[in-house]
């Protein structure tokens, strides 16, 4: 009995020694295990390429870095594309190395710079449906939302994907859970039969949302609390303004138009024109007698035309940001009305614009509305921008000045376009804005894509301010200082521009020291000369005293 109590104490004091994995011991010996936080996560919480750390925290894995995409307002971990590779895993999941090893890109993605030199592959999704939202790479049923790049579908619903339309689709579920210990013991319920020891619908029925019976769906959809200005539709709620067409695809009511929506990640039905004041997704509230027009209130005297508050003729709109509306104001004397504008001194309307007369070119306001003709001499204090092109013809050349009421396909060159700001911009994010240094117009060129870039590509880079500062254009003994330029690292060296590819490099001041000898040297023979003239002069002096 002794032996047996004795191996007890032994046992019980080496269990004591040691804790278990996720446990710790306290101060008195025995092991705990630490509370588990409500924001902990475990490895299938965390979005793509991503790992719980230590401090269960989602984290990037190694190699990735987190990087946010302001306009989708979504953090996503991805892998920085190297600028040389050797093989394809060099290059990241989502590239592969090229024959010249550099990374490209693999089908179905496309480059994205976010930084000097740091570039990540991003898949190209299509257009979501309407009323689906962007998840990731993903578009996720009406059904169902985003949560941390995963698309998480509503009670009531199981999730479906399609891999070829890169959709998930929230289904309704088909199974009624009758408890453990029924199975199907006990009768199944109207409209559904056992199978394989679990209750399922009947086809054509479908799962409430307690999963207590089978019902038609659209007693299952309407469940869901579709409001009057949403329509039942094969499964989901159509947005609002929408119906539901042939009950199984949600279309715009007549007058509004599919638009995508960059906050919300989601495509909804906007008004078309100013017959339809409805807004729902604009939330805009205007001042009583005033009328909404898109994102804007007009005043009791404008008139919503092409989602624009207008004046009568005579008038010029003036906005007030503070009140979200704006007002009209009477052209000053000796200003032409015509249409929005009034056209200033020089001037006349024609057709809807203010055009100078001869002799006269338009000029830079700040305010659109006013149009100013002044003569070449007074241009010469103008800012120059991007948005018009003039004609001297003395001597035939051609400035862009800003800003004018509207801008000209001159000065909004390749793959840009006139904003309602009056701004050339790019047509799309893949390209970057290059400013001609001679007319001052914008033409947009493809950002870098590192398999495809030439010494001509890299001309027009290395142009462009927003990269002349970057590896590529800021060479060998060289670096990029505080203010975004490109300067030699060493004080004895210089800047030089390549004349093919733009790109800035250092090389070593001409030598000073040679030229310094040469001066040393002219003066010591200056000096030797003067001292042979004064010796001369000596000597013949002092002879003459002999004789």
């Amino acid at each position: 009995m002794f032996y047996r109590l004795l191996l007890l104490f032994i046992i019980f004091k080496l269990v004591k020694m040691e804790c278990g994995e996720h446990e710790f011991k306290s101060a008195n010996g025995s092991c705990l295990t630490p509370e588990v936080s409500e924001d902990s996560c475990r490895p299938n919480d965390c979005g793509e390429y991503m790992e719980c750390n230590d401090l269960n925290k989602c984290q990037c894995r190694q190699g990735f870095f987190e990087y946010l995409d302001e306009e989708k307002n979504q953090s996503k971990c991805v892998f920085p594309i190297p600028l040389k590779c050797d093989k394809d895993v060099d290059c990241g999941p989502k590239a592969k190395c090229a024959n010249k090893n550099f990374c490209v890109c693999a089908k179905g993605y496309e480059s994205k710079m976010i930084a000097d030199d740091i570039w990540f592959c991003e898949k190209v999704l299509p257009k979501c449906p309407l009323g689906y939202t962007e998840c990731l790479e993903k578009c996720c049923a009406p059904a169902g939302q985003c949560v941390g790049d995963k698309c998480l579908c509503d009670a009531g619903f199981l999730p479906k994907i399609y891999e070829d339309k890169n959709i998930v689709e929230c289904e309704l579920m088909e199974e009624v859970d009758l408890g453990e210990s029924a199975g199907c013991q006990q009768e199944c319920g109207p409209n559904s039969k056992c199978l394989e020891g679990v209750c399922k619908c009947d086809e054509g029925f479908y799962a409430s949302l307690n999963s207590s019976a089978c019902l038609p769906k659209r007693e299952v959809i309407a469940e869901l609390a579709c409001d009057q200005n949403r329509d039942i539709c094969s499964g989901i709620c159509c947005p609002a303004q929408s119906h539901c067409l042939k009950g199984n695809q949600c279309v715009c009511n007549p007058g509004f138009q599919e638009e995508f929506e960059v906050k919300s990640n989601t495509t909804l039905c906007v008004a078309v024109n100013s017959s339809v004041s409805e807004l729902p997704h604009l939330h805009i509230e205007c001042p009583f007698g005033s009328t909404p027009c898109y994102s804007k209130c007009c005043n009791p005297t404008e008139k919503c035309v092409e989602e624009k508050c207008q004046c009568p003729l005579g008038f010029k709109p003036k906005f007030n940001e503070k009140l979200n509306s704006s007002t009209c104001e009477k052209c000053p004397e000796n200003y032409a009305p015509c249409a929005d504008y009034c056209c200033g001194p020089n001037s006349r309307c024609q057709q809807g614009q203010c055009l100078c007369t001869t002799g006269f070119i338009k000029v830079s306001q700040l305010d659109h509305s006013l149009i100013s003709c002044e003569t070449k001499n007074n241009v010469a204090n103008v800012d120059y921008s991007i948005l018009e092109m003039f004609e001297f013809d003395n001597d035939n050349k051609s400035i862009c000045l800003q800003p004018s009421e509207h801008c000209t396909q001159e000065c909004c060159g390749q793959n840009a376009y006139c904003n309602e700001n009056f701004q050339c911009v790019c047509t799309s994010n893949d390209y970057s804005e290059m400013r001609s240094p001679i007319t001052k117009a914008i033409n947009c060129i493809p950002q870098v894509n590192m398999d495809i870039m030439s010494i001509y590509d890299l001309k027009d880079i290395c142009l462009d301010a927003k990269h002349s500062c970057s590896k590529l254009c800021c060479g060998p003994q060289a670096h990029c200082n505080a203010d975004h330029e490109c300067i030699c690292s060493h004080p004895d060296h210089r800047v030089h521009h390549s004349a093919v590819t733009k790109a800035k490099s250092c090389e070593p001041l001409p030598m000073r020291t040679n030229s310094i000898y040469i001066m040393l040297g002219i003066v010591c023979v200056i000096l030797a000369l003067a001292l042979l003239c004064i010796k001369f002069i000596y000597t013949i002096k002092v002879d003459r005293n002999n004789i």
